[in-house]
């Protein structure tokens, strides 16, 4: 099980980038209008940009309403029992209980949370990434949806002769 902590400072937000490439590094980069400089040359939420010499052009996709996006750093820390009791007081009070009691109960691991974001920018080669065929842009507008609908609760009554069931 994972547990998010907001630390001092985490209330700055970020609007993360979604490169077509792998980069090998995942610490901190103090990147410079020379590395990073995107460019909006139409009115639209397009962007244009060059990353090793190669043009990029990135498309906005804001988060979808009621959802936040976090910018989590792994921790070494577990957090001890009585902190994370809670948890599984909540659960318990949610009708899931303990079947074995003898089992231990799974280390709790800490996040820490260092940002914030409403919105990432998806970036492809030469043309902007479109909803249904990006990965990322399908996962937020469809995936979600998908989601929303399957775990979410209906508000009226379905009978055995309705044919939507």
């Amino acid at each position: 099980m994972l547990q998010v902590r907001r630390v001092q400072g985490s209330e700055q937000k970020c609007i993360p980038n979604v490169l077509p490439c792998k980069i090998s590094y995942d610490g901190h980069v103090n990147a410079t209008q020379r590395h990073w400089s995107p460019s909006s040359p139409n009115t639209d939420d397009s962007m244009v940009a060059h990353f090793r010499g190669r043009r990029l052009r990135g498309t906005r996709a804001p988060i979808p309403e009621g959802y936040q996006g976090l910018v989590l750093s792994k921790t070494d820390r577990i957090v001890p029992f009585e902190e994370s009791s809670q948890a599984s007081n909540l659960d318990n009070s949610m009708g899931l209980e303990e079947h074995d009691e003898e089992e231990k109960p799974e280390p709790v691991r800490a996040l820490e949370q260092s940002a914030t974001f409403d919105e990432i920018m998806v970036w492809g080669h030469e043309i902007a990434p479109e909803s249904g065929s990006d990965a990322y842009l399908k996962g937020l507008e469809e995936w979600i949806g998908f989601a929303t609908q399957i775990h979410g609760h209906e508000t009226g009554t379905v009978t055995p002769s309705d044919p939507k069931r």
